[in-house]
């Protein structure tokens, strides 16, 4: 029994990078990495990329391979939900950065105030503007 990466999405080697320093292209995602989700050095890549050399050399005798596959199973589908989620906060932040820039552009013909804060009074607190008068 093998791991089997068919259509994989490489979620394991976006994070390579975190965790061997010397495979981060400077965003956490690995430097082999293609834009096909290839490993460019795959029959030459680190024992850590390889779950048959890491479970044969680190794990044969605390698991099964069958355990050692699921485990594997497991982590690639924490990593996939990490990376939806990653993607969804990704998403939510690009659309308010472009409302942001969006109200920055509208309120800055009208708004006096830098970067939009609001005003602050002598004791430090939020300037409060009483409708009433």
């Amino acid at each position: 029994m093998a791991l089997n990466c068919e259509g994989c999405k490489a979620y394991c080697c976006r994070i390579a990078g975190l965790i061997l320093k010397e495979l981060d292209r400077g965003d956490g995602i690995c430097l082999y990495l293609n834009e096909n989700n290839k490993c460019e050095i795959y029959d030459h890549r680190p024992i850590i990329c390889n779950t048959d050399r890491m479970y044969d050399k680190y794990f044969k005798n605390k698991y099964t391979k069958e355990e050692w596959v699921e485990l594997n199973k497991r982590s690639c589908k924490e990593l996939e939900n990490d990376q939806s989620k990653q993607s969804e906060v990704e998403d939510k932040v690009q659309k308010f950065e472009e409302m942001e820039g969006i109200s920055r552009q509208d309120s800055s013909q009208t708004e006096s105030r830098p970067n939009n804060r609001p005003e602050i009074n002598e004791n430090g607190q939020p300037a409060s503007h009483d409708i009433n008068g």
